[in-house]
Parts: C-alpha cells; structure tokens; sequence
C-alpha cells in the first residue's frame, strides 16, 4: 500500500497517515504473548484491501522471514536496503552476531 502509492507519486492525508500508525500499534498489541517483535516491518509490508483493512506481514503471518538485523548482517550494511531500529544500528556497529533485541519470542 505505501509501497504502490510512492510508485505512483500521491502522498497521504494527514488522517491516512494516523490511521495507518493506528493499525500498526493494534497489529503490535495483537502479538502479545507471541513474541516481542513484529520483524522486518517496512513499507512493503504494510497492505491495504479495497475496504480500506490494513494488513501486516509479520513474523506470524510469515514466520520464515529474517529480522531485518539478520538480514543487514547478511547482505553487509553497504547493500542492505532495509530499516532497522535505532538500537539495533548500535549493535550492529559494534559487531553484534545475535542479541536479545533481535531474537523472536
């Protein structure tokens, strides 16, 4: 959904916006007691369906998937074309393999 409308050059209403951050937080609360991230949640993930339903691929519904970490240390940070979380960058710079911020409950 983010990833079509960049395609086609139209920016969000302030209200898309919110609703978007809004059904991000509610698919974070909807893994409690399942795990303690929700993966490598970017742009491409993030889908809408013709109701305006906003679905996210996560580590449950795509449980084979690598953390973006994971793959950052994979692909090396020069080629990785990824997010990653503001701690996870201290680690990897530090030379982290695995920590408990990156690891899937």
């Amino acid at each position: 959904m983010i990833a079509q409308r960049r395609l086609e050059g139209g920016n969000f209403k302030e209200s898309e916006l919110w609703y978007i951050l809004y059904a991000l937080a509610i698919a974070k609360a909807d893994t409690k007691g399942y795990t303690s991230k929700l993966g490598d949640i970017k742009p491409e993930n993030i889908f809408a369906d013709d109701q305006g339903i906003i679905k996210l691929a996560n580590v449950i519904s795509w449980p084979d998937e690598h953390t973006s970490y994971i793959k950052a240390l994979d692909h090396g940070t020069s080629v990785y074309n990824g997010l990653l979380a503001p701690e996870d960058m201290v680690e990897l710079q530090r030379g982290a393999i695995d920590n408990e911020k990156n690891r899937y409950s």
